[in-house]
């Protein structure tokens, strides 16, 4: 099975990218390059991401990282 994308823990926790980017305080395009693999998440950021989703800023930052390295080898 492949691994989770920053997306696909989204999605499980069934919220849309403008509500998530909202409660994280950045903008709902920086959150969508930052699941397409388009910009590396800051501490900071991935950090207000992981407290919404209810994950560890880590978690976040490999999701994000996961599908930096898949787009960049593509």
């Amino acid at each position: 099975m492949a691994a989770m994308t920053l997306k696909d823990a989204r999605k499980a926790v069934g919220i849309t990218q403008t509500w998530l980017a909202g409660k994280a305080g950045v903008s709902p395009t920086l959150l969508g390059f930052a699941e397409r693999g388009r910009y590396a998440l800051g501490a900071d950021q991935a950090r207000r991401i992981a407290d919404a989703l209810g994950l560890s800023p880590t978690d976040v930052q490999e999701l994000a990282d996961a599908v930096g390295r898949e787009g960049r080898a593509r």
